[in-house]
């Protein structure tokens, strides 16, 4: 049998290192609009991929959502919409952190890549729970979903490694 000797392991955020969106502030989201959570969830997702690139910045992006619910916001519902959309992705699965942060301790390199838009990504590198890494590379940093080939714009923290050493985590 052939050992695998990875030069690092590449972390997504999404699902991998937090649990799923949390439903307590999903609901809150949809109530916002006074729409059920499935409408408001068509319409979430609906322009997130350009939120989580940088082409929209928050207003535009839930002004996007409001319009296609048939809604309008103000200033003050665009904040808490904000804020209350990166705390829904600021929940830790522990068992893949405490491993993240294992792997990272014991010297092997890390990396985290991710889709997500600037607010969010700004809410989670202050969460203490997050494990340190060697990179980062966010979607909305590089205006495209960041994905497997952007394993290629890690060596600057990797050790110049080839995308055959990394292992997605």
């Amino acid at each position: 049998m052939m050992r695998i000797r990875p030069a690092a392991v590449i972390f997504d955020y999404g699902n991998v290192l937090s649990s799923p969106q949390g439903s307590s502030e999903v609901e809150r989201m949809a109530s916002l609009f006074n729409v059920s959570v499935d409408r408001f969830r068509e319409a979430y997702w609906k322009f997130r991929l350009s939120y989580d690139e940088a082409a929209l910045d928050p207003a535009a992006y839930w002004r996007s959502v409001a319009q296609y619910l048939s809604r309008t916001l103000s200033q003050s519902q665009i904040a808490g919409l904000v804020e209350i959309d990166a705390r829904s992705w600021a929940h830790p699965a522990r068992l893949v952190v405490e491993w993240a942060r294992d792997i990272h301790s014991a010297g092997l390199k890390t990396g985290l890549l991710s889709n997500m838009p600037t607010p969010v990504r700004e809410y989670v590198e202050r969460c203490e729970w997050l494990p340190p890494f060697d990179q980062r590379t966010f979607s909305c940093d590089v205006h495209r979903q960041a994905g497997a080939g952007d394993f290629l714009a890690l060596p600057s923290g990797t050790g110049g490694r080839s995308r055959r050493d990394f292992v997605p985590g």
